[in-house]
């Protein structure tokens, strides 16, 4: 073959004649697959165990939910925009109800507690329980004023101890 000759154009082709192409033909081996589940963006995935789940390839910015074939657990595997973010892994336990359960819920019960009684007092003991309330509420008050003017109350005991002294 011969080089092509010049027109008055110039030639921008990739012909070389000092090389020849002699390597012989590749075969083409595509790929062996490896045992690697796909990257999914929706429905549920069933995993062996949570290390598997751990492990399950997410895409960026996709949110996987894997069922556990052997526990009941569901877990949720989110990843963020960037590769440099950390994974989002949640796990939920799975609680099943029974038919017989969901019935008793939904049915109204009977047997509520019965409401309490009324208890009668005569007066005078109604007089004496307003006493001793009055009694704890006033020194609760003392209490609450010594907490709030520790100042004062120190100045009385050094007075009463300066009068005791003399």
């Amino acid at each position: 073959m011969m080089p092509p000759q010049y027109n008055g154009y110039p030639y921008y082709g990739t012909y070389n004649p000092g090389i020849t192409n002699t390597s012989p033909q590749t075969a083409y081996f595509p790929p062996q697959s490896v045992q690697q589940p796909q990257i999914r963006s929706g429905g549920i995935v069933t995993v062996a165990n949570e290390d598997e789940a751990r492990r399950y390839p997410v895409a960026p910015g996709y949110t996987v939910t894997m069922r556990d074939e052997t526990k009941p657990y569901l877990y949720e595997k989110t990843m963020g925009y960037s590769q440099l973010d950390q994974p989002i892994f949640r796990k939920a336990r799975l609680v099943f109800e029974d038919d017989t359960t969901q019935t008793q819920e939904s049915a109204p019960t009977q047997e509520k507690s019965p409401e309490p009684t009324p208890v009668y007092a005569e007066l005078s003991q109604l007089e004496e329980l307003k006493a001793s309330v009055s009694e704890e509420l006033q020194n609760l008050r003392r209490m609450i004023d010594n907490i709030k003017n520790p100042q004062n109350n120190n100045n009385n005991k050094d007075k009463g101890n300066r009068n005791d002294a003399k």
